[in-house]
């Protein structure tokens, strides 16, 4: 079910996109698209609160390989919802030979970027891509993934790394296995990671989608930037780096309800009279752990 709403702030609505996402305008006539929580999980403390952290890790990234949230909105009482800029163009499902190793390169760029920041998409597929004018943009960002973390959603498709589909803890390398199942997809036109396929393949990408599809993380690059200089060698070409720009402020991490941290208070009692007390300190983020053990 496509989810559309009638009125939102100054936005207005033109049509769906897709679940949970409508194309809109602003009062100045500017397309841009508002991300919607679906009115079955609207009244979910923890699904909204989930999704205004999705929002505010999106309003970290900016560049031209990033859709950037630009505002949260303020119906957050009847539907939570954030704004980002419409990347006009298709998916990246169809990408001719010559174009490949530009788009390897802009996606690596990007991911070098999102890295550095501490986070990993662990969502890569084509159609988290867009291809426009400027080049490939990177969208969708319900499952970013904070380094060291498990993913929310593991997922099982050909472009989840193994880690990832174990429900292990991921790294920056989780994207590269991803990025090499884009290679595999975009040289031969097979959703899937048989390297006999890229064997077949006379491109001297195949060798760098081989080596980003190691089983093992340890195997793969190591991070983005090792992977860019190695396909500068292979396939020259001008890059320029993709520098985040300084944290939106327009919203603070979301923080819980404050009674998800009660239990914490009474141990701190006890602890101040001196019982001996254990409790594991365990939250979402943005819970205000690292607050509430300051004290």
């Amino acid at each position: 079910m496509v989810a559309v709403i009638a009125t939102v702030d100054s936005y207005t609505p033109l049509r769906p996109l897709g679940p949970f996402l409508v194309l809109a305008q602003d009062a100045d006539g500017t397309p841009l698209v508002l991300k919607c929580l679906g009115e079955d999980r609207a009244a979910d403390a923890r699904a909204r609160h989930e999704f205004r952290l999705e929002a505010w890790r999106a309003a970290q990234l900016d560049g031209p390989r990033f859709t950037r949230a630009l505002d949260p909105g303020t119906a957050w009482q009847e539907r939570p919802f954030y704004t980002m800029p419409y990347a006009e163009g298709p998916p990246a499902t169809l990408v001719q030979p010559a174009e490949v190793a530009a788009c390897v390169r802009q996606l690596a760029e990007a991911l070098a970027a999102l890295h550095e920041r501490g986070w990993v998409h662990a969502a890569l597929e084509p159609t988290q891509l867009r291809r426009t004018e400027a080049g490939l943009v990177l969208v969708g960002y319900g499952n970013l993934t904070a380094h060291g973390q498990r993913a929310r959603r593991p997922g099982a498709g050909p472009y989840q790394a193994p880690e990832q589909r174990a429900g292990q803890p991921l790294d920056g390398r989780t994207d590269l296995y991803a990025l090499g199942a884009l290679i595999h997809f975009w040289l031969t036109g097979e959703a899937g990671t048989e390297l006999d396929l890229l064997d077949l393949v006379a491109d001297p990408l195949a060798d760098l989608g081989r080596w980003l599809l190691a089983p093992k993380p340890g195997d793969r690059p190591p991070d983005a930037r090792t992977l860019l200089a190695a396909l500068d060698r292979v396939v020259p070409g001008p890059r320029r780096p993709e520098p985040l720009a300084p944290r939106a402020p327009w919203l603070a991490p979301p923080q819980l309800a404050a009674p998800s941290l009660a239990p914490f208070d009474t141990m701190l009692q006890q602890l101040d009279a001196g019982e001996p007390v254990g409790r594991r300190l365990e939250a979402l983020p943005g819970a205000g752990k690292s607050t509430w053990l300051d004290r």
